[in-house]
């Protein structure tokens, strides 16, 4: 009697607990789809919106070739970061951003300059020959020779020792605003290559120091002053590091390196709207509608950009945006993913959230009300075959009472 009251106590109360189980268990992928379902709700938005801000970002940067300089549009992207570096061509189809050295027109040397590069070179005459440089200097009536001439000058006084007058020419003469856009033959502009080689005569402890890395860190900085070439600005912006180390670094370096590289490539400006992969290992070229155009991101740099701006989006604090270049794979787990959008093939995004404890929580209060539910069953099975088997004992003694 007392097995089979024990059987009929247990077998309902397993089946109790499976239903519970089970019950838990739907609850659980329930609470998990309906969070899948959500993030790809979100993902879709961003999508969209993701469109609108890359041609939003297209729409910027051919409003700045219109309106400014191609060195003022290289350097006032970067600032703003709106780019990690840029490429800008002009109407032909040349670029005309990072600018090339190019060779001058310049007159052809007379006589007495074939005669200073005899005194200087050939018969080591220094000093005759500076005097000879500062003659051309003086009489020239083109402002790129004479410039030439000073700095002929001052290289001559340099090799003589004279190197206070060599520096006051370096570094004063031919820092009159009449000589700013003088140029040698390469095309490069003489002031600054004169304030680089003043620095390099200039004692460390000298006071005036200061004052003429100062004027060249600002020059090397001011892009509307469109003759400086590429190569030259890249070239200073090394030498002023390595001779002024406390000089903090140029913003603007990574940038023209970069764009330097992806015009040595002889790499094609890229056709169609979207952010496409260039010759250069991670490194992408986003091209604005008229070509003239072209925007470079590396592959950190644009993760970067897109996440900040998904930041910027009314999503839940707890959820967070990763963008998957080509190729690769989300860095956590993650239950929804999506394509970037039409103007970022290949690439994806991904979302999850920064809350692990986000889809147990979720699911937790169902499951604490099917848990209380099954707990309330079986105590109460527990109750009643307790109660049976009290009253059948009872019984039984009584019984035994009446057949004895």
């Amino acid at each position: 009697m007392v097995w089979l009251l024990t059987l009929v106590v247990l077998l309902p109360t397993a089946c109790v607990l499976w239903f519970m189980i089970q019950a838990m268990q739907n609850e659980r992928l329930a609470v998990q789809q309906k969070l899948i379902d959500v993030y790809h709700g979100q993902l879709d938005v961003l999508r969209d919106q993701l469109d609108d801000f890359w041609a939003h970002r297209a729409g910027q940067l051919e409003a700045m070739s219109d309106s400014m300089q191609a060195a003022a549009m290289f350097a006032d992207s970067v600032d703003s970061d709106l780019v990690d570096s840029l490429i800008v061509f002009d109407e032909s189809g040349r670029v005309e951003y990072p600018r090339p050295s190019v060779a001058t027109h310049d007159d052809g040397d007379d006589e007495r300059w074939e005669q200073a590069i005899r005194l200087e070179q050939r018969d080591g005459d220094p000093i005759g020959a500076s005097k000879l440089y500062a003659e051309i200097a003086s009489q020239s009536a083109s402002l790129n020779q004479s410039a030439r001439a000073i700095q002929a000058q001052a290289r001559c006084l340099a090799r003589a020792q004279q190197v206070d007058e060599a520096v006051a020419l370096l570094s004063k003469t031919l820092a009159e605003e009449s000589y700013r856009e003088a140029v040698d033959k390469r095309g490069r502009l003489i002031v600054a290559d004169a304030e680089l080689r003043a620095l390099q005569l200039i004692d460390p402890l000298d006071n005036q120091r200061a004052a003429v890395v100062e004027r060249l860190a600002s020059r090397l900085l001011d892009y509307n002053n469109i003759v400086m070439p590429s190569p030259q600005r890249r070239f200073l912006m090394t030498q002023l590091r390595q001779l002024a180390p406390d000089l903090p670094a140029f913003a603007l370096f990574h940038a023209e390196e970069l764009a330097a590289q992806w015009v040595a490539s002889d790499a094609e400006p890229p056709v169609g709207p979207g952010v496409q992969l260039s010759p250069l290992a991670e490194v992408w070229a986003f091209p604005t509608a008229t070509g003239r155009v072209v925007a470079l991101y590396t592959t950190e740099g644009l993760c970067r950009r897109i996440s900040e701006w998904a930041a910027t989006k009314a999503l839940p604090t707890d959820m967070k945006v990763e963008v998957v270049p080509p190729g690769q794979e989300p860095v956590g787990q993650s239950p929804a993913v999506s394509l970037a959008g039409s103007w970022m093939p290949g690439w994806r995004l991904s979302i999850a959230s920064d809350d692990k404890s986000l889809f147990d929580a979720s699911a937790e209060r169902q499951i604490t009300a099917y848990l209380w539910t099954g707990v309330l069953v079986i105590v109460s099975t527990l109750a009643m075959a307790a109660l049976i088997a009290w009253a059948v004992r009872r019984q039984i003694r009584v019984a035994r009472l009446k057949n004895d």
